[in-house]
């Protein structure tokens, strides 16, 4: 599973798991997630899933650099997915201070 997350978040090309997803924040926020939860299971793979989320999290703040206006940040970060939570509920329960700082500069 791993190993898929990894490839399919790197690949250039439309196949990127990213590109596929109209909602690029909430996307890497759930793997972030997932990659906090495989960590709690396994803490064996803690060093990998730290190093996928990093790329996850780099991933993503590119993404944000290039939002233009409030309206697209706006549905980027307040989006609500199965579960009720917007990308501001995963920033501040996984701590992903990055995204915050690239939404409010």
């Amino acid at each position: 599973m791993l190993d898929y997350i990894e490839k399919m978040t790197a690949i250039p090309n439309k196949t990127n798991l990213f590109v596929t997803n109209f909602n690029v924040v909430k996307t890497g926020c759930i793997l972030i997630e997932l990659m906090q939860l495989v960590s709690i299971k396994f803490e064996q793979l803690s060093v990998r899933t730290k190093a996928i989320r990093e790329k996850i999290e780099a991933t993503v703040f590119q993404y944000m650099e290039q939002v233009s206006g409030e309206a697209e940040m706006r549905y980027l970060l307040l989006e609500k997915d199965f579960q009720d939570r917007d990308a501001l509920d995963f920033i501040t329960e996984y701590k992903i201070v990055q995204f915050l700082l690239n939404a409010y500069s």
